[in-house]
């Protein structure tokens, strides 16, 4: 069908392009700029209520990592982070991953830079050629006027399937999270009482993946 072929193509193109990438390499020996982690705050911070692994991060970093440490710079993290969270679905033996992103400090400086609302295209567009169906949910946490704006010119780049799966909460996040996330499961930083936290480090070889879930829903 018309279906399974595009879906054969999609494949094989991920696959020549997580070769070419080094992608599996890039997870034994890559060090990154300290930068990264301190800013983005990039972790693991339990599952949801299927059972899924949450990945945890702060977008807002962006707006100041950008310019400080250049669009591939970025790129080559954010591919990093994602191939993490691969690997862990493949522990947890989950085929799904839900992402939280704090852009509590996000600012109409961000929305309004050329520069990088073209780099947040170059990653929605890569990830769903390169990660299709890998997101269960994003949740976009504290979003302000500014990210609403920024949602606006994003989201129509989008495939509606993974537009779907967005959802943009303001300040009071908590009680629509937890209709995803259990209490337990949320960091105590977001609400919750959760105090595990499995941080991405600078150095690959410094990571150490969160053991899978007892409880799996």
């Amino acid at each position: 069908s018309t279906q399974s072929t595009w879906a054969e193509k999609m494949l094989r193109h991920s696959i020549s392009w997580r070769q070419n990438f080094a992608c599996d390499r890039m997870l034994e020996t890559e060090v990154f700029d300290p930068r990264f982690p301190a800013k983005l705050q990039a972790a693991f911070v339990g599952k949801d209520r299927e059972g899924h692994p949450v990945y945890f991060e702060k977008g807002g970093a962006l707006q100041h990592l950008l310019p400080e440490l250049g669009a591939d710079a970025c790129f080559r993290w954010h591919i990093y982070t994602v191939e993490r969270q691969r690997e862990l679905m493949k522990l947890w033996q989950s085929d799904r991953i839900s992402i939280i992103q704090d852009v509590g400090d996000v600012g109409l400086s961000l929305v309004t830079s050329s520069a990088a609302m073209s780099f947040l295209k170059r990653l929605s567009q890569h990830d769903q050629e390169v990660y299709p169906e890998g997101m269960r949910f994003l949740f976009v946490i504290n979003a302000s006027a500014a990210v609403e704006t920024g949602w606006k010119i994003l989201s129509p780049f989008l495939d509606p399937v993974v537009r779907e799966k967005i959802h943009i909460f303001g300040r009071n996040y908590l009680p629509r999270l937890q209709e995803y996330v259990h209490l337990e499961d949320l960091p105590k930083s977001l609400g919750g009482s959760n105090a595990d936290w499995h941080p991405i480090p600078a150095a690959s070889a410094d990571y150490c993946a969160p053991s899978p879930p007892k409880r799996l829903c």
